[in-house]
């Protein structure tokens, strides 16, 4: 096992710490190994699940367990640790589980509760916005949604199959919302990472036949960069931790937080081969 330690990081506004571990294994059947990367430190996470009506109950079944799998690469704690929040949206969002240090058992017990319709997710982002700008005033504060711990960052983590932006029936709605929405959240201080799935991983991939340039650019947009698009595929694919992408999703969550949270007093990062 090698250790790497790193000079303490000056960052006046949060005296966090957040250390890193990533894991190599070797997927079933695989010719290389997969990357799983795991964390800890304060950081708030809000998961974002698309139920609109594109998703079938088969694949909503897939979300769920990939979910629950990308959830436990965290370490969770009321004061030390993450803590997570789950909202389903499709017209609009629904509070599944507030901020919690109990978030693994709520992703695993997670269940779509009837909720469906078109695809809204500006109604979700403003939500979360509210929350986290005007937690008092916010909806998110009148379903009892515990506030994000005061100078704690977060991460928003955005999963949706939006068939684009420009013809299909299950585009995006409200992009405008959308952009206005994110906006608000990044400029509070927090990231967005955006997970894209099924029909809105073609459209994002530039070659494909289904590609939207403007679809690209909305996504790109709301999560600040493209580095913070992770592309999917299908549902039952990403749901396999042999195809890479609870680890890609983790992974990318996790250096996200280590840009919002630097260490301190140092950061140790630890990998191992087993």
């Amino acid at each position: 096992m090698k250790t790497v330690t790193r000079a303490k990081v000056a960052r006046a506004s949060r005296l966090v710490s957040v250390a890193f571990q990533a894991a190599l294994f070797m997927s079933v059947g695989a010719a290389t190994a997969q990357a799983q990367e795991s964390c800890s430190g304060r950081v708030e996470l809000w998961f974002l699940n698309d139920e609109s009506t594109s998703v079938t109950d088969a694949e909503f079944s897939d979300a769920q367990s990939f979910i629950s799998s990308v959830a436990s690469s965290f370490a969770y704690d009321e004061s030390t640790g993450f803590r997570g929040a789950l909202i389903g949206w499709a017209r609009s969002p629904t509070l599944v589980s507030g901020l919690t240090d109990q978030f693994t058992t709520v992703a695993s017990a997670y269940s779509r509760g009837g909720r469906d319709g078109y695809t809204y997710p500006g109604a979700a982002f403003d939500y979360v916005a509210d929350a986290l700008t005007d937690y008092d005033g916010s909806a998110y504060a009148s379903s009892s949604g515990e506030p994000a711990r005061e100078g704690v960052p977060s991460i928003v983590v955005f999963l949706t199959d939006a068939d684009g932006v420009d013809s299909a029936i299950g585009r995006i709605r409200d992009d405008s919302q959308l952009r206005t929405s994110a906006s608000a959240v990044r400029d509070a201080g927090h990231e967005v990472v955006v997970m894209l799935i099924a029909e809105a991983a073609n459209r994002y991939t530039s070659g494909n036949e289904d590609y939207e340039a403007n679809f690209y650019s909305l996504m790109n947009e709301v999560a600040g960069s493209a580095d913070n698009v992770v592309v999917g595929d299908t549902y039952g694919n990403i749901a396999e931790p042999a195809q890479g992408y609870i680890s890609n999703l983790s992974s990318r969550i996790c250096s996200v937080a280590e840009q919002l949270a630097p260490a301190s007093p140092e950061l140790t990062v630890t990998k191992s081969v087993s």
